[in-house]
């Protein structure tokens, strides 16, 4: 029997989120390479962030950061190396993305 069958719930419950969060994080980041392309997918970021207040070197810093820290950020988080460190970094992700 494998051993995260006798993880207790809070031990269990982290695995499922490290999974299912790392899972799609990885989607989102490999759609945006595949299927997108990683220049489309920069001109789309600024062309829409040009028309405002933020300058165009930062729209396109920002296109290229997405597109590296998804799936960077995913298989930190599916690996499970330092996961305090690595939840710490997905969340200021996320709130930068916000």
């Amino acid at each position: 029997m494998a051993d995260w069958f006798k993880y207790d719930t809070r031990r269990y419950f982290l695995l499922g989120a490290r999974f299912f969060f790392g899972l799609w994080l990885l989607y989102v980041g490999l759609f945006k390479w595949i299927s997108i392309g990683p220049i489309s997918f920069v001109n789309l970021i600024t062309g829409d962030f040009d028309k405002t207040w933020s300058p165009h070197f930062l729209n396109v810093f920002l296109g290229w950061l997405i597109l590296i820290a998804e799936p960077t950020l995913s298989l930190l988080i599916l690996s499970g190396w330092r996961p305090r460190l690595v939840w710490s970094l997905a969340a200021l992700f996320m709130f930068m993305l916000v």
